[in-house]
């Protein structure tokens, strides 16, 4: 990251040539001279940031969501100057720097829906797709689907092979961008106004614009939809933070005491001094130069047997383990002995005592010390046995 601080912003290939080259200087990939080997890697690296920065944009501990990493869109400050834009400040009565930092929002809420025109997010894919497997994307039931926004007063739009989002609705409930513009500039805002940006933001400048009308879903159901512009993804440091006064959002190198950009929420973004100089876990381990690396497995009976064992023993055996994380169900509570097994989770609580002794008394076998963690939904989990038994423990 200290290598990059110079000249950033640094646009998506940049990154991936860097990541590239660092994962080569760790150790994690050998420098080869062969040109579909390098290819096949950076795929995978380009896979890993599309998922960062779009398929889950959203992810609290993602780098973005953290402020750790700020994504701009190129040229776009510049452009928001322009008397083009003040003009339409000025005919819609709005504020400019509320209509520059409520387009910046409107761009990051198509990218987080995954409306950005590269071609994994284009593309219908399957979990047996070669597209999938080159950027090793897991496919399932929302990510494979391409998202395009549409017009405002269409109607929203899924089929096998896409989905298209409204963005204003004149009817019935409002349309997240529809929100987020109101949230910015005031309920009485109007459809009009919300085109207006919206097709300066799709006409090209400079032979680029940073809405497109792109063509997504599969071979044989294609339609058309407005995506992000991938190729006008930049990317910086953190250097700058804000949190929001009532939701908590994370924001960095942008001018504070403007409107929380999630919608719906109606806070301010004030200074903070940022997730690192708080302590978030997270973006500690982040920016270490060493994190412990986790590698999970499942551990249930929907896998074979075979592979099971196959699992149990890189758990237990291999040095270092591999897995050295497993997400079980009751298949491994009896029966199943690992002496120096650190800590247990607890996805929520057993239903009795003896069920939360079992699964704990998984951890700690030979060192008699382990760590047991268990993670109440919001149920009303006091009335169960095992809850008031813990309660009396802890004296609560």
């Amino acid at each position: 990251m200290q290598s990059c601080r110079q000249t950033e912003p640094h646009d998506f290939d940049w990154l991936v040539d860097e990541i590239y080259e660092r994962c080569i200087e760790e150790g994690k990939y050998k420098r080869s001279k062969k040109k579909d080997e390098q290819k096949r890697r950076k795929k995978e690296i380009a896979g890993d940031l599309l998922g960062e920065f779009a398929i889950a944009a959203r992810v609290r501990a993602g780098l973005e969501r953290l402020g750790l990493v700020k994504v701009r869109y190129a040229e776009l400050e510049a452009e928001m100057r322009s008397d083009e834009f003040v003009g339409l400040c000025v005919e819609h009565g709005l504020q400019p720097e509320l209509a520059r930092r409520s387009v910046v929002a409107l761009l990051d809420f198509f990218r987080h829906r995954m409306a950005l025109s590269h071609e994994i997010l284009k593309t219908r894919m399957f979990s047996n797709d070669k597209l999938a497997s080159d950027y090793k994307i897991t496919v399932n039931r929302q990510v494979g689907i391409p998202v395009g926004f549409v017009e405002p007063g269409q109607n929203s739009l899924s089929s096998k092979g896409y989905r298209l989002t409204s963005t204003w609705n004149a009817k019935g409930n409002q349309a997240g961008p529809q929100k987020l513009w109101r949230q910015f500039h005031g309920e009485d805002q109007s459809e009009e106004s919300f085109q207006d940006f919206l097709n300066w933001l799709a006409t090209e400048k400079d032979g680029a614009s940073y809405l497109t009308l792109e063509s997504i879903g599969s071979k044989d159901d294609k339609t058309l939809g407005l995506q992000v512009d991938f190729d006008l993804l930049e990317f910086e440091i953190g250097k700058t933070f804000l949190r929001c006064s009532i939701c908590d959002r994370i924001e960095s190198n942008e001018k504070p005491n403007l409107p929380c950009s999630r919608s719906s929420c109606h806070g301010k973004m004030l200074e903070w001094v940022g997730p690192i100089a708080e302590g978030n876990l997270n973006a500690v381990m982040a920016v270490e130069k060493y994190s412990p690396p986790l590698y999970p497995a499942e551990h249930s009976a929907a896998v074979p047997d075979e592979e099971r064992e196959s699992i149990e023993r890189g758990f237990m055996d291999s040095d270092p383990p591999r897995p050295n994380v497993l997400v079980c169900t009751p298949t491994l509570e009896m029966g199943v002995n690992i002496g120096d097994l650190e800590a247990v989770a607890m996805r929520n609580i057993p239903p009795s005592p003896a069920n939360y002794a079992q699964r704990s008394g998984r951890t700690g076998r030979v060192s008699r010390m382990g760590i047991t963690a268990g993670f109440s939904r919001n149920t009303r989990v006091r009335s169960s046995p095992c809850a008031r038994k813990c309660g009396k423990l802890l004296g609560l």
